[in-house]
């Protein structure tokens, strides 16, 4: 069965959603946009195997609503490359999946 995020996956191209198998290939520092589902909401944050976001207080004010309702995600942020292969990004924006997409459809 597929995941719900899945389901949004043809809007990604449009959105210019950057998909995570290729965030590692990316420059440090590199603007990029992602979109998934919260596997969870951890404060402080931890690491994970999924693509760890972080949203510190100028966005956390302004997209909190976002960031801590919606289980689908849409954030724009800064790729930051820690060690070989992990990959975190600071969240300049973070918006519900579900509302972009049903933007995109008026």
């Amino acid at each position: 069965m597929p995941t719900t995020c899945f389901l949004y996956a043809k809007y990604f191209g449009e959105l210019k959603i950057t998909n995570s198998r290729n965030l590692g290939a990316l420059p440090h520092g590199t603007k990029v946009r992602a979109a998934g589902m919260i596997v969870s909401r951890q404060t402080p944050p931890t690491r994970s195997n999924q693509t760890d976001v972080a949203v510190f207080a100028a966005a956390q004010e302004k997209y909190a609503g976002h960031a801590l309702t919606s289980s689908l995600l849409l954030v724009e942020g800064m790729l930051r490359k820690t060690g070989v292969c992990g990959v975190s990004i600071t969240a300049e924006k973070v918006l519900d999946l579900r509302e972009v997409v049903k933007h995109r459809l008026r």
